[in-house]
């Protein structure tokens, strides 16, 4: 079996759709909690998916990768 995608090859769609899904409630003036997902694997990409209404993230790949590293390095940016 072949895996999905994952990490860079998500982000830059991922974002693509969360700034449309940001855009859409913004409009409709809703009160939802979002979170960022998908290619979330550095500080710089983090700040990047933050604003919008974003309260939250997802990560998976940069864990199984790089294990609690990652972990440690939001630790310290929060």
């Amino acid at each position: 079996k072949v895996g999905g995608a994952s990490g860079n090859a998500v982000y830059y769609n991922s974002k693509k759709v969360q700034d449309m899904y940001a855009w859409r409630i913004k409009e409709l003036n809703l009160n939802y909690d979002q979170i960022a997902c998908g290619g979330i694997n550095s500080i710089k990409r983090l700040e990047e998916r933050l604003g919008n209404g974003v309260n939250g993230i997802q990560i998976f790949t940069p864990l199984i990768f790089n294990g609690t590293k990652f972990i440690r390095e939001l630790r310290r940016y929060t």
